[in-house]
């Protein structure tokens, strides 16, 4: 039994579980995915060889700066590397090839707020945040006290933002002449929530993409290192396809430049630039053989998105007998 169906289980009169899959699409999904496991061996070996002769390939074609990139983010799409740290990377390079972060306003946002989060001592902020509440309850009146603990509860018990929390404990500070001066862990900590809420999350990823193009053409010399990093991209994508672990973002890019993805492409690199730097690389020729396997392992991405459907679909919204709606949670994992 998994987590929720043993607390239904223990407490029957507590909760109600209902399925929200779609019975056909969730045996799709999976025989997709235990199909693959056919291949996987072969698609491996196959993947392995190519990162091996692009990369051999790179210390050749490639510049100090574009092969340092390169490193990054496919470290980065490997999950090697931690999103802040590449999110830094990006950044310095960027400046480094003076392009102004600023017109990327929400990476340039998330950064200023990153950096506002490393002058925080969240121990402390929020020590001195109890402590503004005590003082709070020494000043206010009784009604504006039981306003006072209505909010904490609500705050701790996560029915209210620490946005609007915070918002409404400033307020009340300065209506009774208390100064957040005097709190200065806390009053950090405010602004950094303060920005972090203004960040448009969605976006994120987006400029980050838009980003790391921008970069890549001020350090390109040539067609031939735009090209290989073109198949570099994708080679990283592909492996993250029969992995399972394609992000939707990637998704969207692989389904709007599928022929790019042909292992045509690769192999016609390959036997046109491997003679000219005398590497040694041999292809199987049964390496055409990926492009059946990807056709066939991104219907489960396919079948995940009509899952996504169903799921909405599926869901209930529960009232209680006093007509009182209750809190309905949605237990999902993997690519949902």
């Amino acid at each position: 039994v998994n987590g929720a169906e043993y607390f239904a289980i223990n407490n029957p009169d507590k909760v109600t579980l209902w399925g929200v899959e779609d019975t056909k699409l969730y045996l799709d999904n999976l025989n997709v995915y235990r199909n693959s496991l056919k291949y996987k061996d072969e698609v491996d070996k196959h993947l392995k060889t190519l990162s091996h002769i692009l990369n051999n390939l790179k210390t050749k074609i490639y510049s100090k700066e574009l092969l340092q990139f390169d490193t990054r983010y496919s470290q980065y799409k490997a999950g090697d590397l931690e999103f802040k740290d590449y999110l830094n990377y990006l950044i310095q390079t960027a400046k480094e090839n003076k392009i102004e972060i600023k017109t990327f306003t929400s990476i340039y946002l998330l950064n200023q707020t990153l950096g506002e989060e490393a002058k925080v001592d969240f121990k402390k902020a929020n020590n001195q945040r109890d402590s503004l509440i005590d003082q709070l309850q020494k000043r206010l009146s009784k009604k504006s006290l039981e306003e006072l603990v209505l909010k904490t509860v609500e705050f701790k018990s996560e029915k209210i933002s620490q946005k609007d929390f915070y918002t409404y404990l400033t307020k009340k500070a300065n209506l009774v002449g208390m100064e957040l001066n005097d709190f200065p862990d806390l009053a950090k900590y405010i602004v950094y929530i303060s920005m972090y809420n203004a960040i448009d999350k969605m976006k994120i990823m987006d400029e980050m993409d838009d980003l790391e193009g921008r970069i890549k053409e001020a350090l390109y010399q040539n067609d031939k290192q735009k090209e290989l990093s073109s198949l570099s991209k994708n080679l990283a994508i592909l492996k993250n396809i029969f992995n399972i672990s394609l992000t939707k973002e990637d998704y969207k890019y692989y389904t709007d430049n599928k022929g790019s993805f042909d292992i045509s492409n690769y192999t016609a690199f390959i036997d046109r630039e491997v003679p000219l730097y005398k590497i040694t690389a041999q292809l199987d020729k049964s390496i055409s053989g990926l492009d059946h396997y990807r056709e066939d392992i991104s219907k489960f991405y396919e079948c995940s998105f009509k899952r996504d459907k169903a799921f909405l679909k599926n869901i209930k919204f529960l009232r209680t007998t006093n007509n009182e709606q209750r809190t309905t949670i949605l237990i999902t994992g993997g690519f949902h």
